[in-house]
This record gives structure tokens, sequence and C-alpha cells, in this order.
């Protein structure tokens, strides 16, 4: 079963129609999740996840 299929209703298109490709659409992902580490947000959703709070992910390493 498509996913159209399971959220019809809801429209549901492709990021290329938005001018993402497909194939970038993990390295933007990456991009934001560090943007958002940078920044201090949280980058989870605990009632999504069921996490206990919302938290910072990933680690930043300077180079030396």
């Amino acid at each position: 079963e498509s996913l159209r299929e399971r959220l019809d209703p809801i429209p549901v298109g492709l990021s290329d129609d938005l001018g993402l490709p497909g194939d970038a659409k993990e390295a933007v992902l990456m991009a934001v999740l560090a943007n958002e580490h940078l920044a201090g947000n949280p980058g989870n959703v605990p009632g999504a996840t069921g996490a206990r709070r919302p938290v910072v992910l990933g680690a930043f390493y300077p180079a030396p």
C-alpha cells in the first residue's frame, strides 16, 4: 500500500516538485540537524518518539 493511499485525502507529493532532488534529501536533513544542534534546539519530538524530554541531538567535535 502506498503512502498516498494510506494518507488519502491528505495530498502527498515529491520533494522534487518543491525543488529538492530526492538524492539530496539525506544531505539536507543532516545539514538541518547540524544547524539545530549548533543553535541549541532540540532535535527530537517526545510526543512522537516516546522520549521523556526534548534534547539536543548529536555532538560537535571541532578540528584540533
